[in-house]
Protein backbone atom coordinates (compact mmCIF):
# COMPACT_ATOMS: atom_id res chain seq x y z
CA UNK A 1 0.00 0.00 0.00
CA UNK A 2 1.53 3.24 -0.37
CA UNK A 3 1.62 6.22 1.80
CA UNK A 4 -0.93 7.83 0.43
CA UNK A 5 -3.53 5.37 1.00
CA UNK A 6 -2.46 5.29 4.59
CA UNK A 7 -5.74 3.66 6.82
CA UNK A 8 -7.51 6.58 8.38
CA UNK A 9 -7.71 6.75 11.75
CA UNK A 10 -10.41 4.93 13.38
CA UNK A 11 -13.27 7.73 13.46
CA UNK A 12 -14.44 6.95 17.09
CA UNK A 13 -10.97 7.39 18.26
CA UNK A 14 -10.60 11.05 16.87
CA UNK A 15 -14.08 11.49 17.44
CA UNK A 16 -13.37 11.53 21.16
CA UNK A 17 -10.82 13.33 20.86
CA UNK A 18 -12.27 16.42 19.05
CA UNK A 19 -15.29 15.94 21.76
CA UNK A 20 -12.94 16.46 24.67
CA UNK A 21 -10.79 19.03 23.08
CA UNK A 22 -14.38 21.10 22.88
CA UNK A 23 -15.87 20.48 26.19
CA UNK A 24 -12.60 21.85 27.54
CA UNK A 25 -12.67 24.68 25.53
CA UNK A 26 -16.47 25.31 26.13
CA UNK A 27 -15.61 25.25 29.77
CA UNK A 28 -12.53 27.48 30.35
CA UNK A 29 -14.57 30.43 28.15
CA UNK A 30 -17.94 29.88 30.05
CA UNK A 31 -19.50 32.01 32.36
CA UNK A 32 -20.15 29.38 35.19
CA UNK A 33 -16.77 29.14 35.13
CA UNK A 34 -15.61 32.87 35.52
CA UNK A 35 -18.10 32.82 38.24
CA UNK A 36 -16.68 29.92 40.51
CA UNK A 37 -13.22 31.86 40.69
CA UNK A 38 -14.55 34.76 42.22
CA UNK A 39 -15.23 35.35 45.84
CA UNK A 40 -17.45 37.93 47.74
CA UNK A 41 -17.52 38.93 51.55
CA UNK A 42 -20.10 39.61 53.37
CA UNK A 43 -19.05 41.64 56.68
CA UNK A 44 -21.30 41.33 59.65
CA UNK A 45 -20.59 43.38 62.48
CA UNK A 46 -23.03 43.69 65.79
CA UNK A 47 -22.23 45.77 69.20
CA UNK A 48 -23.22 44.88 72.99
CA UNK A 49 -22.97 47.86 75.14
CA UNK A 50 -20.90 48.45 78.65
CA UNK A 51 -23.43 47.82 81.39
CA UNK A 52 -22.83 47.57 84.85
CA UNK A 53 -25.54 48.18 87.80
CA UNK A 54 -25.98 47.78 91.41
CA UNK A 55 -29.13 46.55 92.89
CA UNK A 56 -28.99 48.00 96.88
CA UNK A 57 -31.31 45.95 98.73
CA UNK A 58 -31.81 47.85 102.55
CA UNK A 59 -33.17 45.28 105.11
CA UNK A 60 -34.48 48.29 107.22
CA UNK A 61 -32.38 47.09 110.61
CA UNK A 62 -31.79 49.51 113.64
CA UNK A 63 -28.65 48.87 114.94
CA UNK A 64 -28.88 48.84 119.15
CA UNK A 65 -26.01 51.22 119.55
CA UNK A 66 -26.17 50.82 123.62
CA UNK A 67 -25.23 47.21 123.49
CA UNK A 68 -23.63 46.97 119.69
CA UNK A 69 -24.28 44.96 116.43
CA UNK A 70 -21.81 41.84 115.65
CA UNK A 71 -22.06 41.77 112.18
CA UNK A 72 -25.54 43.03 111.60
CA UNK A 73 -27.48 42.22 108.36
CA UNK A 74 -28.41 46.00 106.94
CA UNK A 75 -28.70 45.26 103.22
CA UNK A 76 -27.53 43.32 100.35
CA UNK A 77 -26.14 44.38 97.45
CA UNK A 78 -26.47 42.91 93.98
CA UNK A 79 -23.36 44.03 91.23
CA UNK A 80 -23.02 43.49 87.50
CA UNK A 81 -21.17 44.49 84.77
CA UNK A 82 -20.52 43.33 81.66
CA UNK A 83 -17.10 44.87 80.63
CA UNK A 84 -14.35 42.64 79.55
CA UNK A 85 -11.53 44.14 81.94
CA UNK A 86 -13.67 43.73 85.00
CA UNK A 87 -14.98 47.25 87.53
CA UNK A 88 -14.82 48.72 90.24
CA UNK A 89 -17.14 49.13 93.65
CA UNK A 90 -16.26 52.04 95.66
CA UNK A 91 -18.00 52.27 99.38
CA UNK A 92 -17.82 56.00 100.74
CA UNK A 93 -19.09 56.69 104.06
CA UNK A 94 -20.97 60.07 104.44
CA UNK A 95 -19.18 60.55 108.15
CA UNK A 96 -15.97 59.19 107.25
CA UNK A 97 -16.93 55.86 109.15
CA UNK A 98 -19.00 57.34 111.76
CA UNK A 99 -22.45 56.98 113.17
CA UNK A 100 -22.87 60.35 114.07
CA UNK A 101 -25.93 62.62 116.22
CA UNK A 102 -27.65 65.53 115.92
CA UNK A 103 -25.42 66.75 118.31
CA UNK A 104 -21.96 65.37 116.22
CA UNK A 105 -20.86 62.94 118.76
CA UNK A 106 -20.04 59.44 117.02
CA UNK A 107 -18.79 55.97 117.16
CA UNK A 108 -17.01 54.12 114.78
CA UNK A 109 -17.84 50.99 112.93
CA UNK A 110 -16.90 48.29 110.58
CA UNK A 111 -18.78 46.32 108.10
CA UNK A 112 -18.33 43.71 106.20
CA UNK A 113 -19.21 43.38 102.25
CA UNK A 114 -19.63 39.16 101.05
CA UNK A 115 -16.68 38.19 102.56
CA UNK A 116 -14.33 41.22 102.76
CA UNK A 117 -13.89 42.91 106.18
CA UNK A 118 -13.61 46.83 106.54
CA UNK A 119 -12.47 48.16 109.46
CA UNK A 120 -12.74 51.20 108.33
CA UNK A 121 -14.52 53.54 105.95
CA UNK A 122 -12.37 57.09 106.96
CA UNK A 123 -11.72 56.75 103.04
CA UNK A 124 -13.72 55.36 100.19
CA UNK A 125 -12.48 52.39 99.68
CA UNK A 126 -12.67 51.10 95.65
CA UNK A 127 -12.65 47.03 95.04
CA UNK A 128 -11.68 45.71 91.84
CA UNK A 129 -13.19 43.05 90.12
CA UNK A 130 -10.91 42.20 87.25
CA UNK A 131 -13.40 40.11 85.45
CA UNK A 132 -16.86 40.60 83.58
CA UNK A 133 -19.71 39.70 86.00
CA UNK A 134 -22.79 39.99 83.74
CA UNK A 135 -24.95 38.07 85.96
CA UNK A 136 -26.45 39.96 88.97
CA UNK A 137 -24.41 38.77 91.97
CA UNK A 138 -25.42 39.87 95.35
CA UNK A 139 -23.32 39.95 98.64
CA UNK A 140 -24.48 40.65 101.88
CA UNK A 141 -23.65 43.99 103.63
CA UNK A 142 -22.95 43.57 107.37
CA UNK A 143 -22.02 46.44 110.59
CA UNK A 144 -19.88 45.72 113.83
CA UNK A 145 -20.67 48.48 115.83
CA UNK A 146 -18.85 47.76 119.36
CA UNK A 147 -20.53 47.11 122.01
CA UNK A 148 -20.67 48.75 125.42
CA UNK A 149 -21.65 52.45 124.16
CA UNK A 150 -23.60 53.32 127.40
CA UNK A 151 -21.55 56.66 127.84
CA UNK A 152 -23.40 58.11 123.95
CA UNK A 153 -25.61 60.31 124.37
CA UNK A 154 -29.21 60.52 123.90
CA UNK A 155 -30.05 60.77 120.16
CA UNK A 156 -30.26 58.94 116.51
CA UNK A 157 -27.09 58.13 115.42
CA UNK A 158 -26.72 58.05 111.49
CA UNK A 159 -24.39 57.92 108.85
CA UNK A 160 -25.14 56.66 104.65
CA UNK A 161 -22.62 54.92 102.70
CA UNK A 162 -22.73 55.16 99.16
CA UNK A 163 -21.68 52.60 96.62
CA UNK A 164 -20.47 53.20 93.11
CA UNK A 165 -19.90 51.03 90.17
CA UNK A 166 -17.65 51.67 87.28
CA UNK A 167 -16.04 49.57 84.19
CA UNK A 168 -12.32 49.85 84.44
Amino acid sequence: MSPLHAHPPPVRALSGLLSGALLGLMLSTSPSAAAVSQRGTVPLHGTVATSCYLVVTDHGSAIDMENGAFFQAVGSVGESCNHGLGYTVTIESENKGRMVNETGQGVGYAISYGDLLLDTLRAPVELTRRYAQPELRTRQFRVLVPVAFRSLTAGTYSDTITLTIAAR
